[in-house]
């Protein structure tokens, strides 16, 4: 577009050039003549030559400013479609991105239904546990108590001492006879039966001083009091737990336990 337009510029600025020179190839040649109309008549057609190249050179002027503006309206149209193809650009990845978001959202509902289903299979297979309540009967003495600890381990509190208290019956002399009683408290903790849970835990402390859980019985007493609100007789028994096993690897968890009790 520009080198149309200065050629055409170029065009009319000859052309204009000839116009005010007369037309050259028609125009009278001008004779120096010392006569005194001879003189004004060259002095006119010198002022009217003169006058014409100040138009031309207007006429310049205004094809210049022209040009410009031009070139700048170029420049403006040049940026608009850079901007235009930008804002395109724009527009395709914000709907790519709301596609993915959408996807996301889709995989992430599915997701929780999944969640929601296994969380409702959970829940039944343990409430079918539950109801099922296994036998003590024909089981070995290492069965028995294997038994009892998995379903204690599974939560089945009640099932665990409905076995515990089966393997005490049936083995009261066992190595295992104290884990078993501690086991019974742990899961009465469990199950939030403070006093059942005191009860054999004191037992366990009290009637087996040097089997391996009467630390644990004396820890898990402190934590019951605890739980009770009985501040003192919690500190009392972790008390008991550092004086009679302090090397027990309880035994440092309870003198923190007494520090901030006190």
């Amino acid at each position: 577009m520009k080198k149309s337009l200065i050629v055409k510029s170029a065009a009319l600025l000859g052309s204009v050039i000839l116009s005010a020179a007369g037309c050259v190839g028609t125009a009278p040649v001008i004779v120096a003549d010392s006569t005194p109309g001879a003189a004004a008549a060259n002095n006119r057609q010198f002022q009217r030559l003169a006058r014409n190249i100040d138009s031309v050179a207007r006429q310049l002027h205004k094809l210049e400013k022209r040009l410009e503006s031009l070139e700048k309206l170029e420049n403006s149209l040049e940026y608009m479609a850079k901007f235009d193809a930008r804002m395109e650009a724009l527009e395709e990845t914000a709907e790519q991105s709301e596609q993915m978001a959408l996807r996301n959202q889709s995989i992430i509902s599915e997701l929780k239904d999944s969640l929601s289903i296994m969380e409702e299979q959970r829940v039944a297979t343990a409430e079918i546990k539950k109801k099922v309540r296994i036998s003590a009967k024909g089981l070995s003495q290492e069965k028995l108590y294997l038994t009892a600890y998995q379903e204690h381990l599974s939560g089945n509190y009640i099932q665990a001492i409905e076995l515990f208290s089966s393997y005490l019956a049936g083995y009261p002399e066992s190595r295992l006879a104290d884990n078993a009683l501690y086991w019974i408290g742990e899961a009465y903790y469990k199950l939030e039966d403070f006093s059942r849970a005191v009860k054999h835990l004191k037992k366990v402390a009290k009637e087996y001083p040097r089997a391996n859980k009467a630390p644990y019985a004396l820890y898990s007493l402190g934590l019951v009091y605890q739980q009770l609100g009985d501040s003192s007789s919690a500190e009392d028994h972790f008390k008991m737990l550092t004086e009679n096993y302090p090397g027990s690897e309880l035994a440092e968890l309870a003198r923190m336990k007494i520090e901030k009790l006190q």
